[in-house]
């Protein structure tokens, strides 16, 4: 399956978390500014019609997922961390300036990872333990395969998360179980381990109106991908994660967090919900 057109959000999501102050410039360019620029528009339509936008749900299910590996790094003694599909988030670089003896290993496809990669070292001071590195989640015996990045740069021992944010919803259901998969049968993480992601519900195409459904489009076109809506509810995602084995799955949703960590205003319930789940430490048969 080809996961090359994912990148392109890169620019636009790294461009909306610069604008709202919690990036980098040198995480932005050119490209990101004008496709920023082309979709305000639309945000704007979307934000006042229905009453949340794309841009809020990049900003909340950031924030959300930052929230819960500060919780996790402070209460389970989390150290290390694999974000996967890591673009352009300044996340990898502020916790490791933030917390210089953490292990963060950011995870993408070998172009944009040669390119952060560039950029971090062009314009920062990157701890030891942050690394950027190349990976394709689909692959089954490359250097670049999810066992091999786990293997090689995690340690077993250690309490982990791994990310995905803004990923799973690019891929079909059944291309994105086999990612799961791989995760809740590894068998390098014998430590306590978490997988954090984020999820879209499918909105009701109907009630959209036509400059919302433009600004999907255009992403769309943009990425070469088409987003897919995995679950029906809140009631058939936990019910799919643990028949996955995850536990203790839980849902973050922004409305619980507006207050906390000051999220956008959303007149409406957000279509996003931020996922986290324990990895089990034994590998279940029934997945196999």
């Amino acid at each position: 399956m080809d996961s090359s057109g994912i990148s392109f959000t890169a620019l636009y999501t790294g461009q909306v978390w610069y604008e709202y102050g919690m990036s980098n410039h040198f995480f932005t360019n050119a490209k990101s500014k004008l496709l920023f620029e082309a979709m305000r528009p639309f945000e704007f339509a979307a934000k006042h019609s229905v009453g949340v936008n794309l841009e809020d749900i990049l900003l909340q299910r950031h924030k959300i997922i930052d929230h819960i590996i500060e919780q996790r790094m402070l209460k389970d003694g989390v150290s290390q961390i694999l974000e996967i599909a890591c673009g352009y988030s300044p996340r990898g670089y502020k916790l490791s300036q933030r917390h210089p003896n953490l292990t963060y290993i950011e995870a993408d496809l070998p172009k944009v990872a040669k390119q952060k990669n560039r950029l971090l070292n062009e314009n920062t001071h990157m701890t030891p333990g942050h690394k950027v590195v190349s990976c394709d989640i689909f692959s089954e015996h490359s250097s670049h395969s999810l066992n091999n990045v786990i293997t090689e740069f995690l340690n077993p021992n250690q309490p982990t998360i791994i990310i995905t944010e803004g990923l799973v919803n690019y891929f079909t259901l059944e291309n994105i179980s086999l990612f799961w998969r791989k995760l809740v049968t590894q068998r390098h993480l014998r430590e306590k381990a978490w997988y954090v992601t984020d999820m879209a519900f499918a909105p009701n195409k109907s009630r959209l109106p036509s400059a919302v459904r433009s600004a999907g489009a255009i992403l769309s076109l943009a990425t070469g991908s088409s987003i897919s809506f995995h679950f029906r509810d809140e009631h058939h995602l936990l019910s799919t994660f643990n028949d996955y084995s995850f536990q203790n799955v839980t849902l973050h949703s922004p409305a619980d967090y507006q207050r906390k960590l000051r999220l956008p205003n959303s007149k409406n319930k957000s279509l996003m919900q931020v996922v986290e789940a324990q990895i089990p430490a034994e590998v279940p048969q029934e997945v196999l």
